[in-house]
Formats: C-alpha cells, structure tokens, sequence
C-alpha cells in the first residue's frame, strides 16, 4: 500500500527537508541499487493540466521512494492573503490507490513512501496537476529517487 511515515515526516520546521547526502541519491557503482530519476524545466500551461510521469520497481531491493515537486512560484501581489501565487499537486498512483500532496503554502512537495508491498515490475503513475495557475506556463522540477 501507498502510505508516509508520519514518525519522521518532512518538512519539519526545525530541518526543512533536510540536507541532501549524494551517496544516497546517485548511482557510484554498479552494485549500488540507488535509482534516480529527474525531469527539469517541464511545464503547466494553465490551471486544470497535468504531466504524467510512468517509472517501474525493477527489482525487490526498491523500496523506499522520494518523489519531490520544486517549482519557483511567481511573485505575488503586494499585500496579497497568500504568498503562493501559482499552486502545483503531486500524485502517486497504483493499483486505483493514490497518494497524494496538496499543500497549499509551499513550491515544494514531496511523497516519501515504502513500495515494497507492490510486485517487482509495478508500474507507478506520478501527476504533476496545476490546482492554480495565475500566471501561465509554470516550469517545475520532478525527482523521483529509490
């Protein structure tokens, strides 16, 4: 099943979403099973579209993912209620469960699940969804690691 650790949950107000350790996100060697997968500078038009991304669990060592959304917001209107001009959501779907973020202050979001009850070879969906796009063709970065 899809699920978060809500133990060790991020951000957290004291970390963020902490320091990156390159040893755990890139591949040094054929015998380490670290996956990492990026799509940068992709877009959404307007407000309602969405990017489908499709990755697949090669092997039963996958377990742990990180799927993270970045995006640099646009400046909002001086004394505007919210600071977050346009607003992006990422979901994680497989097997007609979805797991999703929709935060609603922040450019970032990130799923940090275990996958390892779902088969070797299971196919995962991630949608990048413009919830609000006041200012049209918002660029983003997608990472998904494991």
């Amino acid at each position: 099943h899809l699920y978060t650790d809500t133990m060790s949950k991020t951000p957290s107000f004291y970390q963020g979403y902490g320091l990156p350790e390159i040893a755990s996100i890139l591949q040094f060697s054929d015998s380490d099973q670290k996956k990492l997968i990026f799509f940068d500078q992709d877009k959404i038009a307007k407000e309602g579209n969405e990017k489908q991304y499709c990755f697949q669990l090669t092997n039963s060592t996958e377990k742990d993912v990180k799927i993270t959304l970045v995006y640099t917001d646009p400046p909002a209107k001086p004394f505007s209620a919210h600071a977050l001009v346009n607003d992006l959501d990422l979901v994680l779907e497989a097997n007609n469960e979805n797991l999703s973020v929709n935060d609603r202050l922040n450019n970032v979001e990130q799923i940090h699940t275990d996958l390892s009850s779902f088969p070797a070879k299971q196919t995962f969906k991630v949608r990048v969804i413009g919830y609000t796009i006041e200012v049209q063709n918002q660029t983003f970065a997608l990472v998904i690691s494991g």
